[in-house]
């Protein structure tokens, strides 16, 4: 599942990873993701942007935390550099990688398959 509130990255993330085989879901912010979540709870790994309305990364991930249902499910963050602020934020982020935008497309693919 791919969160992130730019269009232009789900559309071009999700078809990155179709065309790799993977079945994707999308939504465009962390309220949207645990309502999707809750009906599909066959999602392998979310990729998670950090800065989005409504319900961001970081609230989505202490929700995540909470959720028995969700808690297994792997995260990789997939975030700008400015929505984190020092390394000390970076080390806070519970999550199973970090890759920085823009993204390198092959490293965001062995994350996916390492994950997967």
């Amino acid at each position: 599942m791919i969160v992130d509130d730019d269009p232009a990255i789900r559309e071009s993330l999700c078809e990155t990873l179709e065309n790799e085989g993977y079945v994707v879901h999308v939504a465009a912010n962390g309220n949207e993701a645990l309502a999707k979540l809750q009906s599909s709870p066959s999602v392998s790994l979310i990729l998670l942007d950090l800065t989005m309305p409504v319900m961001d990364g970081w609230a989505f991930l202490h929700e995540q935390q909470r959720r028995p249902e969700l808690f297994s499910v792997p995260v990789l963050v997939i975030t700008a550099g400015s929505a984190i602020k020092d390394e000390d934020e970076e080390s806070q982020i519970d999550a199973a990688g970090l890759l920085r935008k823009p993204l390198d497309i092959p490293q965001l693919l062995r994350s996916v398959q390492r994950l997967c």
